[in-house]
């Protein structure tokens, strides 16, 4: 009895966590004073750290080892790394370490025990599905209205709010994580709409279309180079597994015949796809012309202006530029990544066995290295590898990336051996945690973060390590 309500606990606190990082995904919310977050997050992590203590009681009692090891000596490095450099500040560092602790043994343990709950899963998916549904419709009419809001709070930290810089920001607090998570909500929506199409009402089928609708243009929208390439790299293995099956199926099960024919059907689907959003860009630049109304907040010497102007007449607008000055007139094309990642090289060569901690790598850098890119820039390291290796060294780099390469393998070995027998939904999960990983390159995403992408990454990937095993038994 006491196993079964402590089960439907955890429930309701990864919802109420899920919940409360699509809030702290919000840039309006970050208008309200910071307490408030403090607060919320303050009491989850308490809730959070009573629950693992339970756990930990309960696994020594029955004498059952229930964690990853590779997981706990990641901890151990983070530790030493936080003591070490504990002169650049240490309670942050402990607070992500809690926040760790959570997401490698709560949410990834319990993705795991619940991998058979299809029902809970199906929760926290439309929790995700629905409420960003609402998020990108309102930043997709802050496109329509052209509405831009801009308010700063110290020379590398604003909060930018609807459409800036020839970029939806919409209500994302970073356009690029809000980009990564509309292609999740699609694949979510797909799968949703196609795997259940007899069984769902109207409204549920018409929603869900509008929902992949919508989240599209708001993805386009973004300017996010990286989402976008990732949309790709996803649809065209996609296709190409899929179209490799079917061939094999109803054509020719000749190996060669298959990888020809599935690569230029894949080149097909892609070629498609990029004249599609091609054309779904030069559709949306218009757009705005045919609205009456338009909206623009002006921040200008600390004084906020508001105007609102409703044109009776057709008048031609200025036409929206989808084109970012900060890409277009610039000769990196990473758009400073490649000086970001390159500073963060030089300062792990200072530190390469212990790192800089997470919380501490700018304080260090401004005090070892004051001359390189990310002490003048106060820049973090925009990559998630670079910055576990430049926050716990070499030790700690080595630790994830093996958990991330073996569980990875595991993953996809198991599913290109079954995939004849696997339920649709193991690629949903699949191909949401390899979106995840392929977002780590471009930003600070999986671990040593405490984001929707890290909480959904660790939860769909116990769920995949669940549900291998309880087919290997």
């Amino acid at each position: 009895m006491f196993s079964i309500k402590l089960y439907k606990i955890k429930q309701i606190y990864l919802l109420v966590l899920l919940i409360g990082l699509i809030l702290r995904s919000i840039n309006v919310y970050s208008l309200l004073p910071s307490k408030y977050d403090s607060l919320l997050f303050a009491f989850l992590a308490a809730f959070g750290g009573l629950l693992l203590m339970i756990d930990f009681l309960i696994n020594i009692k029955s004498k059952k080892r229930a964690y990853d090891i590779l997981l706990i000596i990641f901890l151990v490095v983070l530790l030493i790394s936080t003591i070490v450099n504990r002169q650049f500040g240490m309670v942050s560092n402990l607070k992500l370490m809690v926040w760790s602790c959570i997401y490698f043994f709560l949410v990834y343990e319990f993705g795991e025990i619940s991998s058979q709950d299809n029902h809970f899963f199906k929760k926290i998916n439309y929790s995700l599905v629905i409420s960003w549904f609402f998020v990108s419709l309102i930043s997709l009419g802050m496109f329509l209205l052209q509405f831009g809001y801009e308010k700063y709070t110290s020379p590398r930290d604003r909060i930018r709010i609807g459409f800036l810089e020839s970029r939806l920001f919409g209500l994302f607090g970073d356009p690029n994580y809000g980009a990564i998570v509309c292609i999740i909500v699609i694949i979510l929506s797909v799968f949703y709409l196609i795997n259940e199409w007899r069984k769902k009402g109207m409204i549920k089928k018409v929603f869900l279309i509008s929902n992949i609708l919508i989240q599209f243009p708001v993805l386009l929208l973004s300017g996010s180079r990286s989402a976008l390439l990732i949309s790709f790299a996803i649809l065209g293995v996609t296709t190409f597994i899929y179209g490799n099956l079917f061939i094999g199926q109803h054509f020719s099960k000749k190996f060669i015949v298959k990888i020809i024919c599935s690569s230029f059907f894949t080149a097909a689907v892609l070629g498609a796809y990029f004249v599609l959003q091609t054309e779904t860009k030069g559709i949306l630049q218009k757009a705005p012309e045919h609205v009456k109304y338009v909206m623009r907040f002006e921040n200008k010497k600390k004084e906020l202006q508001i105007e609102t102007k409703r044109t009776k007449e057709k008048k031609a607008k200025e036409e929206v530029s989808l084109v970012r000055k900060d890409v277009a007139q610039n000769t990196d094309i990473s758009n400073m990544r490649f000086s970001i990642w390159k500073s963060a090289i030089e300062v792990f060569k200072t530190t390469p066995f212990v790192g800089t901690s997470p919380r501490n790598l700018i304080p260090y850098a401004k005090e070892k290295l004051p001359n390189t890119f990310i002490a003048e820039q106060s820049f973090v390291a925009h990559n998630t590898f670079i910055n576990v290796l430049v926050s716990t060294g070499i030790f700690g780099f080595l630790v994830f990336v093996i958990f991330l390469v073996l569980k990875g393998i595991s993953a996809i070995v198991f599913y290109l051996k079954n995939i004849k027998t696997l339920p649709y939904s193991y690629y949903v999960y699949l191909s949401s945690t390899v979106t995840l990983v392929l977002s780590g390159l471009f930003v600070n995403e999986l671990v040593l973060v405490n984001t929707i992408g890290a909480f959904i990454f660790w939860l769909y990937l116990g769920k995949i390590n669940g549900y291998m095993k309880g087919k290997s038994k």
